[in-house]
């Protein structure tokens, strides 16, 4: 839903336009009949580049998308962490995810987050592990580098 606010923002219409058929596509999936139409109609609207639509509608998509999401949260299972990291292990653990990351070997960097995302980070260690994984799923390899230069900075 962010990303959807934004690309709207941006007058971004061929990728709000993704990112709705998205929607349509999950709330069908799920039963949301009338979430999936709404979003339909504005799937619609963007390939048309009917923007003036768009921004009329585009709030009750939203809200009905927030009804729907809250709806379904009790259903979610929540993943519960395996523990905490030790403090003394983080730095090791950091420094070998640089050199993946500096080699800018994609696989070994995805393998290490997703094994290291079962566990919790001491204090400010978990925020820079979170930036690390959006840094990651953008493929950003600058942000990645800049977030391990600011430790010894």
């Amino acid at each position: 839903i962010h990303e959807i606010r934004e690309l709207l923002v941006a007058n971004d219409i061929e990728n709000f336009t993704m990112k709705i058929h998205a929607v349509k596509s999950s709330a069908k999936l799920v039963g949301a009949d009338r979430l999936s139409q709404i979003a339909a109609d504005l799937e619609q609207a963007g390939d048309q580049k009917n923007v003036e639509y768009i921004r009329r509608h585009i709030g009750m998509m939203l809200s009905l998308y927030g009804e729907t999401a809250g709806s379904l949260s009790p259903l979610v299972k929540k993943e519960e962490k395996e523990g905490t990291i030790d403090s003394e292990h983080v730095a090791g653990l950091f420094a070998h995810l640089r050199g993946y990351v500096e080699d800018c070997n994609s696989e070994a960097v995805g393998s290490m987050l997703r094994a290291l995302d079962h566990y919790n980070f001491p204090g400010k260690e978990q925020e820079r592990f979170d930036k690390l994984k959006k840094a990651y799923e953008a493929m950003d390899w600058v942000a990645m580098t800049a977030l391990f230069d600011e430790d010894s900075g």
